[in-house]
């Protein structure tokens, strides 16, 4: 390193000695912030040496300037590839900066693009779940130079992800040569959109961008009673079984659905998981389930009343296992309204009318019931601070409905002859802008449920805001004035399951 070198780094010093001489006599003070400017001044010719330096001085590298623009996003914008390198290895900190890296990334050349994306996702920095998202949430326009980034990142995600060693489907099911043509589709199209569309307008005439899947949930549960396989680890035997072969088909037949039951549920996934193969708690690999029924013993007779969980056999074990994901009417343990009684109960409320639930109107569909629940809760909750106790105000209502030739559940909690004070618009805007309970029951439904809000907004109109919806694309809140002389019974929610 030469002096002049030193001499152009004097005045980004800050804190440091600001007469430096040679790199020996750098000093930083007993907090280690290093300097105010020295973001400013990572460029191509940036001496790595200067950096290491700083940093062996406990320079703060996970600080920034007084823009509050970090080290490791200065590096990025200065296309330095070596000094990304360098504070990746040093453990800088990404969460704050990653949402911004791809977008500051996305204005250079595809031939420094490459490399450099590459580097971000070797260091995880991003992931394979997220990268196209985060690309398009950064970068709006289509461009000669962001078509070939795009592309470039759409063929990284067919490339087994590192963590969970699996693919990303976007183009699920496709054979090699489809999958080729396909790519060559959204090129095309992205090509003939150049300045007059959003890349993301485009993409999603072939991606379904959205992270709500219902019903593809409700399908992969759905598997643990029509799979024959599965049907055994939440139904009684008929006669004993082997337990060897039992476990192998059960761990064959999971492993199909895992991936796709973790990515849209992840709780959910964790907990079934652990009954089926933890053999730690009491499920089907523990050590004492598995000696009785190599006993022939069936497994919804086995004792547990030597163990200290609130169940007297396993098979009590596996109800409240099969309650994780299945509302069934038939069932006294698995039946809707002793969901609502449950809630009921908790929140003391005095003021529910749950005589609809009593009827045969719906049968069974699966679901994340904790998640379902956990949703439940917060609205009621809601509702009872603006209800009036002296009267049964909410009703809850639950039937079999037909939505565009598809079956589905709706339940409706219907806060009766209330309504809200604000614009359509604002509710609109709730789950993005104002967070709070609604933040919530938004976040517990997510591939849970669709779910709707109806009532009169302060203009005196009546509204129907769309919160979960299934529509290809579109991730935001839908508002709808409704039109009639109706005036609805009041402020409703409304659940709408795919069985």
């Amino acid at each position: 390193m030469n002096d002049k070198n030193l001499k152009n780094y004097t005045k980004f010093t800050g804190k440091l000695s600001n007469k430096i001489i040679s790199v020996e006599t750098l000093e930083v003070d007993s907090s280690g912030n290093a300097c105010e400017d020295v973001l400013n001044h990572i460029d191509k010719n940036c001496s790595l040496e200067i950096i290491e330096t700083l940093i062996g001085n406990c320079m703060n590298i996970n600080g920034r300037n007084s823009e509050g623009v970090s080290a490791l996003r200065m590096a990025i914008f200065r296309h330095n590839k070596e000094v990304i390198s360098l504070l990746l290895n040093y453990n800088v900190e990404v969460e704050e900066d990653r949402r911004y890296l791809l977008g500051d990334m996305a204005k250079y050349p595809f031939e420094d693009f490459k490399p450099m994306f590459e580097l971000l996702t070797q260091k995880r920095v991003v992931t394979p779940n997220e990268e196209l998202e985060i690309f398009l949430d950064q970068v709006k326009d289509i461009t000669q130079d962001t078509i070939p980034q795009c592309m470039f990142i759409i063929k990284s995600l067919h490339v087994p992800c590192r963590s969970h060693n699996r693919r990303i489907k976007y183009f699920s099911g496709l054979s090699a040569f489809d999958y080729n043509n396909r790519l060559a589709e959204v090129e095309s199209e992205l090509e003939k959109n150049i300045k007059q569309k959003s890349i993301k307008t485009v993409l999603c005439m072939f991606i379904d961008f959205s992270k709500h899947h219902p019903k593809e949930l409700a399908g992969i549960l759905e598997k643990f009673s029509s799979n024959e396989k599965l049907n055994l680890s939440n139904h009684g035997w008929g006669s004993p079984l082997g337990y060897d072969d039992f476990m192998r088909n059960l761990t064959e037949e999971f492993k199909k659905i895992a991936d796709d039951l973790e990515r849209l549920s992840p709780t959910l996934y964790n907990d079934i998981k652990s009954f089926l193969f933890d053999e730690n708690i009491i499920g089907w690999s523990s050590k004492i389930i598995k000696e009785e029924i190599k006993k022939g013993i069936l497994p919804h007779n086995i004792s547990l009343d030597t163990t200290n969980l609130p169940f007297k056999t396993f098979g009590d074990a596996i109800d409240n296992f099969k309650s994780l994901f299945v509302v069934k009417q038939n069932d006294k343990k698995l039946k809707l309204l002793k969901k609502f009684t449950k809630i009921k109960k908790e929140l003391g409320l005095k003021n529910i009318d749950l005589s609809d639930l009593k009827q045969d109107k719906v049968d069974k569909f699966f679901t994340d019931t904790i998640r379902f629940e956990k949703a439940l809760t917060l609205i009621l909750s809601d509702i009872q601070e603006n209800s009036n106790d002296n009267k049964k105000n909410i009703v809850i209502e639950a039937d079999t409905i037909s939505v565009n030739g598809m079956d589905m559940i709706e339940i409706k909690i219907i806060h009766i002859g209330s309504s809200t004070s604000k614009t359509a618009e604002a509710l609109k805007e709730t789950i993005d802008k104002n967070g709070g309970n609604f933040q919530t029951i938004y976040s517990n439904l997510l591939s849970v449920c669709n779910w709707s809000i109806d009532t009169i907004c302060k203009d005196g109109k009546r509204y129907r805001v769309d919160y979960l919806y299934p529509v290809i694309g579109s991730p935001n809140s839908h508002c709808t004035q409704i039109f009639g002389n109706s005036r609805g019974r009041g402020f409703t929610h409304i659940l709408r399951f795919y069985i």
